[in-house]
């Protein structure tokens, strides 16, 4: 009886333990994994971005970085509605809003010109916590 128990309790366990990595690890990781890609974007595309004066911009670059924000954007949204309750409620508050961060990459692949895009651009490191000083 009692090497059945033991038998029992590891089969438990060791399910209880898969569903934990797969259904709540792996979406938190893959919201953490996208976050990084949008930073890493916003950092290596940054020179994309700022529009000033005769800062001339290679079209295959700004291309990239439309591109970029756009498939960002939809994982972002993808990834949020496979978050578990209880990390959507701590990213709640730490007021932190993928969905408003996701319509703010749309807007930055739109954008054109410096200052919309710099509008776009602050908003989205409020909505992602992401430091200000990244990307400037």
């Amino acid at each position: 009886m009692g090497e059945f128990l033991i038998f029992f309790i590891g089969i438990v366990a060791g399910a209880v333990g898969y569903l934990i990595a797969t259904f709540w690890m792996r979406p938190i990781l893959r919201y953490l994994d996208i976050k990084d890609r949008v930073v890493a974007d916003i950092v290596f595309y940054a020179n994309a971005i700022m529009v000033e004066g005769d800062a001339i911009v290679v079209p295959e670059m700004r291309q990239a970085r439309t591109e970029s924000n756009r498939r960002n954007s939809a994982e972002l949204v993808a990834c949020y509605l496979r978050l578990p309750w209880f990390y959507k409620r701590l990213l709640s508050t730490r007021i932190e809003d993928p969905i408003s961060a996701a319509r703010e990459l749309i807007g930055l692949a739109n954008s054109s010109k410096g200052d919309n895009a710099d509008r776009h651009l602050v908003n989205l490191k409020h909505y992602l916590k992401i430091p200000s000083e990244v990307g400037n």
